[in-house]
């Protein structure tokens, strides 16, 4: 299931009853991640289910309200939120991470999500589209800078 390691901390001010501020940072670590590794067919499955690694999620939020009409009959008030977060893969233990040339070599990406260490969980990435063959009517790519 996982291993995790959360570091929260916050703070919340009020005050006069009218300004609230709130303001969080957090840092997660997600270790011994399950996820689906795949295997040759010919061991009569696709993919099995293995310790993919470790993942930090970490970020901050900050949130304010302030009433400006606080009576029996009204209550006026405007809220802000503003928050930031980031992911990434700190270590895969089944997913090579190969960079050439500035292009992402996999044998095998799915629906263009690979996974990399050092960059976002569920990245999806893509090739650099060169046209159309004029011949045959088939995509072309950029492979190389």
């Amino acid at each position: 299931m996982g291993k995790k390691r959360d570091i929260n901390l916050g703070v919340d001010i009020n005050i006069l009853n009218r300004i609230f501020l709130t303001a969080e940072y957090y840092h997660n670590r997600t270790s011994d991640v399950l996820s689906n590794l795949n295997i040759p067919p010919s061991t009569g499955r696709t993919s099995i289910m293995a310790n993919g690694g470790i993942t930090e999620n970490k970020g901050w939020e900050v949130d304010m309200r302030i009433k400006w009409i606080d009576t029996d009959d009204i209550l006026f008030s405007t809220n802000f939120n503003v928050a930031q977060n980031k992911n990434y893969i700190v270590r895969s233990l089944h997913t090579p991470a190969l960079m050439v040339t500035g292009y992402t070599q996999i044998k095998n990406i799915q629906g263009g999500v690979v996974n990399l260490v050092g960059h976002e969980t569920g990245s999806v990435y893509g090739w650099k589209f060169a046209g159309v063959n004029s011949a045959t009517g088939n995509p072309q790519y950029y492979l190389t800078g």
